[in-house]
């Protein structure tokens, strides 16, 4: 493999695992705000909401592990 990543074509697997992804990670963090506007309990508030970024971290970790990225 060259080391100039440059040189190579994005792969169409690694374009839709990125789309994806990024779709569920925008959705959770949307959960997370639009949470606070449901919610009369701050503390409950907080500790539902504080799930969401967590889920959406996830979301990261088979893209930093896939073949494609590395």
């Amino acid at each position: 493999m060259s080391a100039n990543f440059r040189e190579r074509p994005v792969p169409e697997e690694l374009t839709e695992l990125v789309r994806y992804h990024s779709y569920r990670i925008a959705k959770y963090l949307y959960f997370a705000v639009d949470e606070g506007h449901c919610r009369d309990d701050l503390a409950e508030w907080q500790r539902n909401t504080l799930y969401k970024p967590t889920d959406a971290l996830e979301h990261l970790h088979p893209l930093e592990e896939h073949p494609l990225c590395r």
